[in-house]
């Protein structure tokens, strides 16, 4: 509760802080329109103050999500008949109902294949977060596939105030973790 008094009242502080500036900044000019131009920008620059970084990682997130999200196949891994139900749909992932749906079944491949999944500062500013879920050939080590996925956690205000956590991600497939699954391993 503390925290919000203090955000809101730091606002107000900044707010009346910039209809000061603003009022006065304008006062050399003499001509009217000149001192609209002047506290508009005035204006303008207080805005920016708040949200720049915000409209920053915003275009920097869409471009990480372009150039680098998403699943990347390196190889594939060819399974038997073994690995598969007679309707074409896979045995090696847990099915929808089960605690750890969606994710690899370790008994049906023999702890050959490991998933390792990942969260690490990708960017300090701005603030940008990947996240990725690799599957590794446990005996090589060799990655064979991956999900990437970014996520920006808010300009300054966002971050510095409870007002509205919030934070912004790549597009997301529900199935994003099935499909990896999926392209990688194929049917053999």
């Amino acid at each position: 509760m503390f925290l919000e008094v203090f955000y809101i009242a730091a606002f107000i502080l900044y707010v009346l802080l910039a209809a000061y500036i603003t009022k006065y900044v304008a006062l050399p000019f003499h001509s009217k329109i000149v001192k609209i131009i002047v506290r508009s920008l005035s204006v303008i620059v207080f805005i920016l103050i708040l949200i720049a970084d915000s409209l920053v990682g915003n275009l920097r997130l869409d471009n990480l999500c372009e150039s680098e999200g998403g699943t990347h196949i390196y190889e594939t891994v060819e399974l038997g008949s073994k690995y598969w139900h007679e309707d074409g749909s896979p045995k090696f992932i847990y099915p929808i109902g089960h605690r750890n749906y969606g994710t690899l079944n370790q008994d049906l491949l023999k702890y050959r294949y490991e998933e390792v999944a990942a969260n690490k500062n990708y960017l300090e500013s701005p603030r940008i977060k990947m996240r990725t879920v690799q599957i590794i050939e446990k005996e090589s080590q060799k990655i064979l596939g991956e999900h990437k996925m970014f996520v920006f956690s808010g300009g300054w205000v966002n971050r510095f105030t409870s007002i509205a956590p919030s934070g912004r991600a790549c597009k997301i497939d529900p199935n994003q973790y099935i499909n990896l699954y999926l392209k990688i391993f194929i049917r053999g």
